[in-house]
């Protein structure tokens, strides 16, 4: 087997399937797209698993030259030992995914996941085995993030197509023209298709502040300038909050370096020459259907002030390094840091008070049921199904118990794929377990994030892409189920960031 063929080598094989392929992968429209992303994610994992299984055999042939195989079983053994809390909830999450499922009173759709969009408990259980796999430490690798920019521009024109009512794959052509807006690009679900973007967005935005490399810059400036089209374009609201909080975290990271700062405003500047775009399009074609915020932040010309805004502090920034030493304005910054924290506290604060006072089943769309739904069965439910979940997926099987409320809230009965909230969806189908275990591994990359902020650490590559990325998963976890790609990207970026950990 030629030496080219390494464990970086799969690895990258199975981070390009997931991040570059995916995303792009369908065969006969919106038809089959929940079908195709959940066939697509399998094909991935089963490519990746027997490249690496080749390269085990290899490894295994020239190891036992000279040695007993009890002893390279053994030294491999040491060498697979978990090191990090993040490797134990990743491992804890898998297996009560796999528990839970065999245990379910619904066996079959909890680990298929056919009632929710095929994100079941083979699935979860599979991908965390490939985490493990690929997330061995290894030398920075910018190639996968590379496919991101390619796939991600590719879907994003698509979408932007899809937009103009322009179909060059002959997608929406057996939709009904009324649920038209409800698919787009390559993805299908436009709630869907904003949790991708609330991934790949904050990753560009990082690596286009960050980068010193001409090229990585242009190719993100490129894949953002689609992104924040489709933004002001999209039609699903929900978009907003994942970029939205996602910005939150970076607003935080560029202010403790001038130079990001910088970075920051140039994308500020860039994301109201988008909204300009945007306007004028929808100027020639009026017959664009947006949702409910975008025409909102058009007509007040938000793009503008957004983009004017950042042109003057970026005129300002220049100004002040003419006059003043990089030292004094970045202890200027690191106070506007502190006073920044404050008022995003603040501001979460005031977000949940308001959230829960103005709590209804209609609440975000519609979610304020579904997730009443998902919190009420799980008080309902046995201490068992309490502590490891009815199933993954199946919060479709337990929605006829909710028949009046649906009906009441939708104006006709249907099966709920899922909670439109992780958190929620993992506590009533994997239980407490499950959930903690999930919102640990949450935890452990946010306070690795903000602890590298806080200290100024320099975080740099691969691991600051990962991380950022992750979190935007995060934020639109709040707003969007579990969906074959974007949570197959979730444990691709988690292994990425996983690699990059010291081994101590």
């Amino acid at each position: 087997m030629n030496t080219i063929f390494t464990k970086r080598t799969a690895a990258r094989i199975y981070f390009l399937l997931i991040l570059a392929i995916a995303p792009l992968y369908m065969t006969k429209g919106f038809r089959r797209i929940l079908t195709d992303k959940a066939t697509i994610v399998w094909i991935s994992i089963v490519v990746g698993m027997a490249l690496f299984f080749l390269l085990a055999v290899k490894e295994l042939v020239i190891a036992v030259k000279g040695h007993s195989i009890k002893e390279v079983i053994k030294k491999d053994r040491e060498k697979k030992n978990i090191k990090k809390p993040i490797d134990l909830l990743v491992l804890l999450f898998g297996g009560v995914c796999l528990v839970s499922s065999l245990y379910s009173e619904y066996t079959y759709e909890a680990l298929t996941g056919a009632g929710a969009w095929y994100v079941g408990g083979a699935m979860l259980a599979s991908l965390a085995i490939m985490y493990f796999i690929t997330s061995e430490k290894r030398e920075d690798d910018i190639v996968p993030f590379f496919g991101m920019m390619l796939g991600g521009t590719i879907t994003m024109i698509i979408a932007l197509l899809n937009d103009l009512w322009i179909d060059p794959l002959g997608a929406l052509a057996t939709v009904d023209v009324n649920w038209k807006n409800h698919y787009t690009s390559t993805i299908g679900n436009s709630n869907q298709f904003c949790g991708y973007l609330s991934i790949v967005i904050p990753i560009m935005v990082i690596i286009f502040i960050t980068s010193e490399n001409g090229f990585k810059k242009t190719a993100a400036a490129i894949v953002l300038f689609f992104g924040y089209l489709n933004m002001f374009l999209t039609h699903a609201d929900s978009i907003y909050i994942g970029v939205g909080i996602g910005y939150i975290f970076i607003i935080a990271f560029c202010l403790k370096k001038t130079d990001r700062w910088m970075g920051l405003l140039i994308n500020g500047v860039l994301f109201g020459v988008a909204g300009f775009a945007a306007k004028v399009i929808i100027l020639y074609r009026p017959e664009i259907k947006l949702d409910t915020v975008s025409p909102v932040l058009l007509a007040h010309n938000v793009h503008l002030i957004v983009g004017g805004l950042c042109f003057v502090l970026l005129l300002l920034q220049m100004a002040l390094e003419l006059k003043f030493k990089k030292e004094d304005i970045e202890k200027l910054m690191g106070y506007m840091f502190w006073l920044y924290l404050i008022l995003v506290i603040v501001l979460a604060i005031c977000v949940i008070v308001y959230a829960v006072k103005n709590y209804d089943m209609n609440f975000l769309n519609r979610r304020g049921l579904l997730w009443y739904i998902a919190a009420s069965t799980f008080w309902d439910n046995e201490l068992m199904q309490q502590l490891i979940g009815i199933g993954p997926g199946c919060i479709d099987e337990i929605s006829r118990d909710y028949y009046f409320e649906i009906v009441e809230a939708y104006g006709d009965f249907y099966f709920l794929e899922n909670a439109h909230n992780d958190v929620l969806e993992y506590l009533l189908t994997t239980g407490i377990i499950g959930a903690l275990s999930y919102l640990g591994i949450y935890l452990c990359v946010i306070v690795d994030f903000v602890k590298n902020v806080i200290k100024n650490t320099e975080v740099r590559g691969v691991r600051l892409y990962a991380m950022i990325g992750i979190i935007g998963y995060i934020a639109q976890s709040i707003m969007n189920g579990p969906h074959p790609l974007t949570t197959a990207m979730f444990f691709v970026l988690l292994a990425i960031y996983r690699s990059t950990l010291d081994e101590s």
